[in-house]
């Protein structure tokens, strides 16, 4: 069972609009991978996403908030284990708790198919990210020197593991 909502370390914006979140459909690709590209400078194509939603081993969520694409997550799933490859949000709606919406979202579907552990790459140098998925119960057990290409150079990723079952 995923671990409760952690309590909030950050102050959060308020917003009193209500947020919607939906598994991630293929028709929606277009506005995904848009997104994708507002929140990282390596982006994914509308096709990538539009054939991960009809996958039977993906598992994604989409975030919305007065019908705008507020956020997103995607995990692969296999043999009672999960990556998630991608989670992004929106630049106007961070800090709205929309990243820790998803990630419980995440976490509660992986749970109900019987996926065991979640793990996850994340830049070293990524403390906001970090902090939430260590909030969440993850834990640092590898790391990938110099995997992400960033402006400056490339930079280490943090591999980070959470087990979602009590086995």
């Amino acid at each position: 069972m995923p671990s409760p909502r952690p309590a909030k370390s950050l102050p959060e914006l308020s917003d009193p609009r209500p947020l919607r979140i939906a598994p991630l459909q293929a028709e929606n690709a277009g506005a995904v991978a848009a997104l994708h590209a507002s929140c990282f400078e390596q982006s994914w194509h509308s096709e990538d996403f539009k054939r991960y939603a009809g996958s039977g081993a993906h598992l994604g969520f989409a975030a919305w908030r007065d019908g705008e694409l507020a956020g997103f997550v995607l995990a692969c799933h296999a043999a009672g284990d999960a990556e998630i490859l991608t989670i992004g949000v929106a630049p106007r709606h961070r800090r709205r708790a929309i990243a820790s919406d998803l990630l419980q979202h995440l976490m509660e579907g992986l749970a109900e198919i019987a996926v065991e552990s979640l793990c996850l790459e994340v830049g070293a140098s990524n403390y906001a990210a970090r902090k939430l998925y260590e909030a969440y119960g993850f834990q640092i057990v590898g790391r990938r020197p110099a995997y992400y290409r960033i402006a400056d150079g490339r930079e280490d990723a943090l591999i980070m593991k959470h087990i979602l079952s009590g086995k």
